[in-house]
């Protein structure tokens, strides 16, 4: 989308300067306090923080121990959420802010995406938005004690009207290569990640699976091997691009799964087979097309369940239609789903997901229809 603008675009990768040890507590404090967080549940947080106190080991010798005023809690649980709840107003502001423009992409203005303390900016007319995203950012940081280490914040361009001269004068590492975020690699045209990021992923797999098939690994064993080390480098990958993968792409990976498990040898039973759940008899080897597919109906099932309802809201808001009925529509479009899915995949799991959906939606779809035809006849009459 972004290439195939006119006019310059460009995403920034803003790194936090020990983002989690530089929150002021007076800040964090009131901001829980605007978000709405009781006295009470206050009162619990400012007890983890009640005059704590560090020391420093250094050569075997310890520092006398020194009172802190700022941070959040190491390896405290609370502490990630904490942080978040601390940045959420930067991303509000930049998000609110009309001098800023993001890519706009369906009616949606995208002007960044968040992880933890991983903040990526997309920013189109970079003239007028970076001066206002520095601004912002050094307002915040006043008040927060949030600071960026901006030798470590990179700058790509996102399509061929993009230019280091568009950065003015704002401190940001120019990749005009591409950069990393979050673990994958981010370049432009967007058709060249898949390529950028599996192949050397793929390598790595390989070479691990080469080493781990000398061992004296039982059949079990290997199927362990590759739901807990590979599966999880797979899935990450493949949730995490935006793009189509040809079906012929898993099936290589379905291919190097059985060399693995068989040692190099002609397999003595079948992939399906093995690809079923234990109790089914199989040994549960991960399917990872099946998880790119499940990673993918999410967000399409998400913006069609958001614009079904929209759409019908004219008909809700008229009374020809229940709210419970738009739903009601969603869950058989999802009926329906399943059951393609389940005759083009003809696994077990498939079809007991259909079954399910099918014996909820039963009842449910004659009660809509109902409530539509009543509606329908009142109406006309």
């Amino acid at each position: 989308m972004a290439s195939s603008l006119q006019h310059p675009v460009l995403a920034i990768s803003l790194d936090a300067e020990k983002a989690f040890d530089r929150i002021e507590w007076s800040y964090l404090f009131e901001t829980l306090s605007r978000y709405g967080f009781g006295p009470r549940c206050l009162q619990w947080i400012r007890a983890l923080y009640k005059e704590p106190v560090s020391a420093i080991k250094s050569n075997g010798m310890i520092s006398t121990p020194f009172q802190l005023w700022r941070s959040t809690r190491q390896g405290c649980p609370l502490s990630p959420l904490l942080f978040i709840l601390a940045l959420e107003p930067l991303a509000c502001v930049i998000r609110q802010d009309k001098d800023i423009t993001g890519i706009l992409i369906g009616g949606h203005d995208f002007k960044l995406n968040m992880y933890a303390d991983d903040i990526l900016l997309t920013l189109s007319k970079p003239s007028h938005s970076i001066p206002r995203v520095l601004e912002t950012i050094n307002s915040f940081g006043s008040l927060s004690g949030y600071k960026i280490n901006w030798t470590k914040s990179e700058a790509i361009p996102l399509n061929m009207f993009t230019h280091f001269s568009d950065l003015g004068s704002a401190p940001f590492v120019w990749k005009a290569e591409g950069m990393k975020y979050l673990g994958i690699k981010i370049r432009s045209p967007i058709n060249e990640i898949l390529e950028l990021n599996a192949k050397p992923l793929l390598n790595n797999i390989k070479e691990d699976l080469k080493r781990w098939s000398a061992l004296p690994l039982s059949l079990w064993g290997r199927a362990e091997v590759l739901k807990m080390n590979v599966l999880p480098r797979l899935n990450f990958l493949v949730s995490s691009i935006p793009l189509f993968i040809q079906k012929s792409w898993f099936d290589n990976i379905n291919k190097m799964f059985s060399s693995f498990l068989w040692n190099n040898k002609k397999p003595r039973i079948n992939w399906k087979k093995l690809s079923l759940p234990r109790d089914k008899g199989g040994l549960g080897i991960p399917d990872v097309y099946l998880y790119y597919l499940k990673s993918r109906d999410k967000g399409s099932w998400d913006w069609l369940e958001e614009h079904l309802v929209k759409e019908n809201n004219k008909f809700v808001s008229k009374g020809i239609i229940t709210p419970g009925s738009v739903q009601k529509l969603v869950l058989c479009l999802r009926r329906d789903a399943a059951w393609a899915k389940a005759i083009k995949t003809k696994s077990e799991s498939d079809w007991l997901s259909f079954r399910q959906l099918r014996n909820k939606c039963t009842s449910l779809i004659k009660r809509a229809k109902s409530e539509f035809y009543l509606a329908e006849t009142t109406k006309n009459q």
